[in-house]
């Protein structure tokens, strides 16, 4: 039997194929185009495969296979070589072809002569190959000392230096945000112990349960509102905000808020 990681990326490489005009596809598409092809049932492990176990870019939880890519569109695509991954993922690319029924093996022959070798998107768009351009000016340290860093110096610059006319400091918003966006992909629980993941869309966040998404999405404005009331200590004190049970899990974890914001 087809391995359930395998299924999926079969499914993804066919739509590919099939829409060679698209650049990626949403999880409910290739669910699709499994249930398209399955023999019978959808198997449970699918949805989670498709969302999550298969990303190259997100952390693994715990499969560490890399045969997806998630655009920030929130779309995916077959990963391609040279694409970022997580660091903790090493698993495979592909499908090997002595895992897949014979009338199905030359799905890898495309990818690996044509679309891994065609599609590099970090040669044909300009903004992808500026990933890691001034990653020397904060070597040494993580993202959130470089930003306190660049406050002390401003904050210790003279009004006749430009750049401290320039530079503005980071809302405490802005940063947990951007935290929000490099955990994607991570689980998190509830206070009732209940596990859940999340991916970002544009200026909203998609929940997920059991690999499936909440049916609705929690826009920014909410985790805005969530933030000006911090430290939070109930759920009951952000329940006007979509998914509250879910945001309060993210905004109590020390992954997403640290001691010194609360200060901050």
């Amino acid at each position: 039997m087809t391995k359930v990681a395998d299924e999926c990326w079969v499914a993804l490489a066919r739509l590919h194929r099939e829409n060679p005009g698209r650049e990626g596809f949403r999880p409910t598409e290739i669910l699709r185009r499994v249930e398209a092809c399955a023999s019978g049932p959808v198997r449970p492990g699918v949805q989670p495969h498709i969302a999550l176990h298969n990303i190259a870019n997100a952390k693994p939880s715990p499969a560490g296979y890399r045969m997806f890519f998630r655009l920030s569109s929130g779309e995916i695509r077959l990963f391609r070589p040279g694409d970022p991954a997580h660091p903790a993922r090493r698993g495979k690319t592909r499908p090997d072809p002595d895992d897949l029924p014979s009338e199905l093996r030359e799905l890898t022959v495309w990818y690996d002569t044509e679309y891994s070798v065609n599609g590099s998107r970090a040669e044909a768009d300009p903004v992808l190959a500026m990933i890691g351009v001034g990653k020397h000016l904060w070597a040494g340290e993580d993202g959130d000392t470089f930003v306190r860093r660049l406050r002390a110096e401003s904050a210790s610059k003279t009004p006749s230096e430009p750049q401290a006319a320039n530079l503005e400091p980071l809302s405490t918003e802005d940063l947990l945000w951007g935290r929000m966006l490099q955990n994607q992909g991570a689980v998190f629980h509830t206070v009732t112990g209940l596990p859940f993941s999340y991916r970002a869309e544009g200026n909203g966040i998609w929940f997920l349960r059991n690999g499936r998404e909440v049916n609705r999405k929690l826009p920014r404005s909410h985790f805005s509102k969530a933030v000006s009331r911090l430290p939070l200590s109930k759920t009951t004190e952000i329940s006007d905000c979509l998914d509250y049970a879910y945001l309060f899990a993210l905004l109590t974890d020390s992954r997403i808020v640290t001691v010194p914001d609360l200060a901050a």
